[in-house]
C-alpha cells in the first residue's frame, strides 16, 4: 500500500510532535533515542532568508555534509512546525525548500534537519 508525503508527514507529526504542528505550547520533544537518531543537524539561521519564504540561511552549514533531500522543520519562530523537503545543495549556507515557508524565515531562527527523505529515490540503471 503505498503512502503519500502527506500520510508519512502526519505519522512523523505524530511521533516528533504529539500530532499537532510543533510550536511553542507544542515543542518537539525526542521521547526515544532511535527518534533523536533521525536529527541529522541543528541549527540556527544566521542571516534572514529570502522574503518569499523560499530559503534560510545558516552559514555553519558550510562545513557540514549536504542535506539535499532530507527534511528541514523549523522550530522556533513565526513559521514553528513548518517542515519542508529540502531542494537544493546545501553545503553554502542556503537551505532551499521544494515548497516555501509560509513568509520569511529571519535570523536566529532554529530549526532542524531530519535525515528523513519523503520524495522517492530510484537507483541508477546500470
Amino acid at each position: 500500500m503505498a503512502v503519500g508525503k502527506r500520510g508519512i508527514a502526519r505519522a512523523l507529526q505524530k511521533v516528533l510532535g504529539q500530532g499537532d504542528n510543533v510550536k511553542a505550547s507544542n515543542p518537539l520533544e525526542v521521547h526515544d533515542p532511535k527518534v533523536g537518531s533521525l536529527i541529522s543537524y541543528e541549527g540556527t539561521t544566521t542571516a534572514d532568508g529570502a522574503g518569499d519564504g523560499s530559503t534560510l540561511i545558516d552559514s555553519v552549514l558550510a562545513t557540514k555534509p549536504d542535506y539535499d533531500g532530507n527534511l528541514v522543520i523549523i522550530t522556533s519562530g513565526a513559521y514553528a512546525g513548518q517542515a519542508r523537503d529540502i531542494n537544493g545543495v546545501t553545503t553554502g549556507g542556503t537551505v532551499s525548500p521544494h515548497i516555501a515557508f509560509g513568509g520569511q524565515i529571519l535570523r536566529g531562527t532554529t530549526f532542524v534537519i531530519a535525515a528523513i527523505r519523503l520524495t522517492p529515490s530510484y537507483p541508477a540503471h546500470p
